[in-house]
Formats: structure tokens, C-alpha cells, sequence
């Protein structure tokens, strides 16, 4: 299994040592120990932190991203791997999808996905044209019933 170290995830993910060291002491990444005690990260790793980046890049808080992190380890079972959630941003919101649910790890509130697709076709109803004028009265509703 591939691992990186801490200069190999600077690069790739181009967060500094501060914020990597940050995650760390947070719990949102799980990094091993090398042969010399140096941190070894793994793939999943990196993505998770990617994501933390996608967030702070769209002008999320780090204060949002750092809390709704902490609240979606808390709330997903261990044996789901943050890696296959698609954490992503919405305003200054953190929005999480894991198949086809979505929410809010914050709040913890479930989000509708009313995202109108390009598949399918719209059409409009036209309202029907008044009928025409009868000679006979209409049926009571007793005789409807009837």
C-alpha cells in the first residue's frame, strides 16, 4: 500500500504543514508512523484533505469546515470510509453525499436534491376552452350520485 509523506502531501495537496498538522491533531486523518517516527499518509488520507481545501476554497469558514468534519466523523459508522462521501460546499455550507442521500453534517439535517437535469422534456398544459353553452340543465349531485 502506497503512503506519502508530509512534504509529498504538501505537494500534492498544497495545504501547509500548519493546517496538515491541524488535521492530525483533530482526528479527521489517521496518518501512520514511519521508520523514523515521521508521519505516513495514505491515499484517503489525502483526499479527505483535499476535500477540507475544496471547502476553504469556496469561501467556507475554516471554523464551518473544521466543526462540520468533526461532526461528520461522529455521525458516519466506522466501516464507511470518509473517502466515499462527496463533501462539498453550498453557499457557506458543508453538504455531504453518500449515494443518493444528502446532508447536512452540522445540523445533521437531510437536504432534497431539487437540481432540475437536462434529461426528460417539459411540457405546458393549456387550460381547457369553456364548453359550449348547453340547452338542457345540469344534473344535481343527487342525480349524479344516482
Amino acid at each position: 500500500m502506497t503512503s506519502y509523506t508530509l512534504r509529498e502531501v504538501q505537494q500534492i495537496v498544497g495545504l501547509p504543514r500548519s493546517v496538515i498538522a491541524g488535521f492530525v491533531q483533530a482526528g479527521f486523518v489517521a496518518p501512520a508512523l514511519g521508520k523514523r517516527r515521521e508521519y505516513r499518509f495514505t491515499f484517503q488520507d489525502l483526499i479527505v484533505m483535499r476535500a477540507a481545501q475544496g471547502l476553504a476554497s469556496a469561501k467556507v469558514s475554516a471554523r464551518v469546515v473544521s466543526r462540520s468534519l468533526k461532526k461528520l466523523r461522529d455521525q458516519i459508522p466506522a466501516e464507511i470510509p470518509i473517502a466515499g462521501l462527496r463533501i462539498s460546499a453550498h453557499g457557506n455550507r458543508v453538504l455531504v453525499r453518500h449515494g443518493t442521500t444528502q446532508w447536512e453534517p452540522h445540523s445533521g439535517q437531510c437536504v432534497f436534491d431539487f437540481e432540475v437535469t437536462a434529461t426528460g422534456s417539459l411540457s405546458f398544459l393549456q387550460p381547457a376552452k369553456e364548453p359550449a353553452a348547453r340547452e338542457e340543465p345540469a344534473a344535481s349531485a343527487e342525480e349524479w350520485f344516482q
